[in-house]
């Protein structure tokens, strides 16, 4: 992520319920979830067990996966 905490929301929209949040901690090696799919500036994500939409510019997307 490119913030400490962000958000993954239950559809693709800003005013979407939080469903669950993804975390970074400078100096630690970031987490990775496969990316389900794309809407608009927004990717589908797999968070444990939980599936959700962050805003695209809030990640990286490293292309390891397809979608």
């Amino acid at each position: 992520t490119r913030r400490t905490h962000v958000n993954i929301r239950k559809s693709p929209s800003l005013t979407a319920p939080i469903v669950t949040q993804i975390s970074y901690e400078k100096g630690n090696v970031p987490e990775t979830y496969p990316c389900l799919g794309k809407t608009d500036e927004w990717y589908k994500i797999r968070v444990k067990d939980k599936v959700g939409y962050v805003r695209q510019d809030l990640v990286e997307w490293d292309g390891m996966d397809s979608f």
